[in-house]
């Protein structure tokens, strides 16, 4: 198998291959400093940062053991305006003029995403009044590789 993947980055050019791992899965390019964050019950803010600027945030993420996608406003609007499922919109999207790929802010019920700059994320999360523990977890890819940002927050 080996000296078929060698061949094949011959072919390709080595630039292709140097993104590859020794199992195959593409590397980390995007370098987070970290991916999971902790709050307790009082809420806070944390900043996430990144050594890359290409990454985006695909069409779904989970919140509070649920999983969401993308919705349309209405069946004419051009890009997603937020997250929802069965009906409930859980969080407004706010994109940039490339719609999904540049994913500017998310605004949940209890916690807002700002990507401030193409490098930074800023986690915003508020008071936690209630008996059940809050969290979500934002996918995050580059070119074949993904990963994801997990937000966990105590309950009172």
């Amino acid at each position: 198998m080996k000296p078929l993947f060698f061949l094949a980055c011959i072919a390709l050019g080595v630039s292709a291959c140097e993104l590859k791992s020794k199992d195959g899965y593409a590397t980390d390019t995007i370098k987070f400093s970290k991916r999971k964050l902790s709050f307790n019950t009082q809420g806070g803010v944390d900043t996430i940062t990144s050594e890359s600027t290409f990454w985006w945030i695909p069409n779904g993420m989970r919140i509070d053991n649920t999983s969401y996608e993308f919705a349309y406003e209405n069946d004419t609007s051009e890009f997603p305006c937020c997250f929802k499922k069965d009906g409930e919109f859980v969080a407004v999207v706010e994109c940039g003029i490339e719609g999904c790929f540049t994913i500017k802010k998310i605004e949940g019920t209890w916690f807002t995403i700002d990507k401030v700059t193409k490098k930074t994320l800023v986690f915003t999360v508020t008071p936690n009044e209630t008996a059940t523990p809050r969290n979500l977890i934002l996918p995050i890819e580059a070119g074949n590789y993904a990963t994801h940002i997990t937000v966990a927050q105590a309950a009172e």
